[in-house]
């Protein structure tokens, strides 16, 4: 019976442990863009793992979750003139209520956003 309550308070830690950091990835992420550095680009992450995309082209992200510390945003891209499935992964570096550093896979620089309120 204790090993039984042990493995399910357990499990609640690591269920509370994750929808915290879930929880803190809420909200707006922009950075100046590369293209035109007086607008802002980047994406909203919302419950439920919904995702938008804001000022991204013909780019559109619709979900998002997190697994081991890496951020997976999916959605379509049509800048081909039809539209194509993404899937763009990110180490997260580090995420607070200010700012978020994400280094996409594969790259090594980090980029940085805030969250807009």
């Amino acid at each position: 019976m204790k090993k039984c309550l042990l493995l399910l308070l357990a499990i609640c830690l690591f269920c509370a442990g994750c929808y915290k950091e879930n929880d803190l990835m809420i909200g707006t992420w922009v950075r100046p863009s590369d293209r035109n550095p007086t607008k802002k680009e980047g994406f909203v992450l919302k419950k439920h793992g919904r995702a938008e995309s804001v000022n991204l082209g013909t780019l559109k992200y619709e979900k998002w979750h997190i697994s081991d510390g890496t951020l997976l945003l999916d959605g379509k891209d049509s800048g081909a003139g039809f539209a194509v499935e993404v899937r763009d992964i990110f180490l997260i570096q580090s995420v607070d209520n200010l700012f978020l550093v994400i280094i996409p896979l594969g790259q090594s620089e980090s980029i940085s956003y805030t969250r807009k309120k």
